[in-house]
């Protein structure tokens, strides 16, 4: 099935393309961001708890 489309829906289309790329780039940005938080945390919270076993024993 071929679609033909004019200059302006081609170039909406474009459009929509381009801002939802954009928009999934920020977003896993975003996610990649937040997971580095957390691997930060987790890191910390490890090391606190080596602290308190040490000074457990």
């Amino acid at each position: 099935m071929v679609v033909h489309i004019d200059g302006e829906t081609h170039s909406e289309l474009a459009i929509i393309f381009w801002e939802n790329r954009d928009k999934t780039r920020l977003k896993k940005e975003e996610l990649h961001r937040k997971l580095l938080e957390l691997k930060n945390e987790c890191s910390r919270i490890e090391k606190e708890i080596k602290e308190l076993e040490s000074k457990k024993v």
